[in-house]
């Protein structure tokens, strides 16, 4: 949690990111090493709290990969609730897994039956999150990619 001054200093930045890959509360606890999601959400009202007339430009920087993928769509939903912005989605760079961690794997690294659901889920959750006035930044248009590895079908 933050601090009065912290909020009161974040409060006055003019453009904040925070990193969010999912909104499941367990696995988001996991991926981010304890972050608790009601402890980031307490943080986002405290520095628009302390924001007055001018609020900071919020965005989101958000992992996609087989973890986080199915869930995307929700984060509309949570832009909205706290007037997010943007969310810059990003492809997973994979490096060594880490003993007893949750070790994530890139959409690409898939069997075509998982990556086909996947870029299927990702695509909704574009259509679904632009939908809701949120703008969409897919880092590197990764997309694109994936789709050229799906057979015809």
């Amino acid at each position: 949690p933050l601090s009065d001054e912290e909020a009161a200093t974040l409060a006055r930045f003019s453009v904040i990111c925070v990193s969010l890959d999912t909104l499941d509360a367990d696995l988001l606890r996991r991926i981010r090493r304890g972050l608790e999601l009601e402890v980031l959400e307490t943080n986002l009202r405290r520095i628009r709290d302390f924001s007055g007339e001018f609020s900071p430009y919020f965005a989101l920087s958000s992992g996609v990969y087989d973890k986080t993928v199915i869930g995307l769509e929700s984060l509309g939903d949570f832009c909205q609730k706290y007037d997010i912005k943007r969310i810059t989605f990003w492809q997973l760079v994979k490096y060594p897994d880490v003993p007893d961690g949750l070790n994530a794997r890139s959409i690409p690294s898939l069997p075509e039956p998982e990556r086909r659901a996947c870029v299927e889920a990702f695509e909704m959750a574009l259509i679904s999150i632009r939908a809701k006035g949120i703008t969409v930044e897919v880092a590197g248009e990764f997309l694109h990619e994936w789709k050229k590895t799906l057979s015809a079908g």
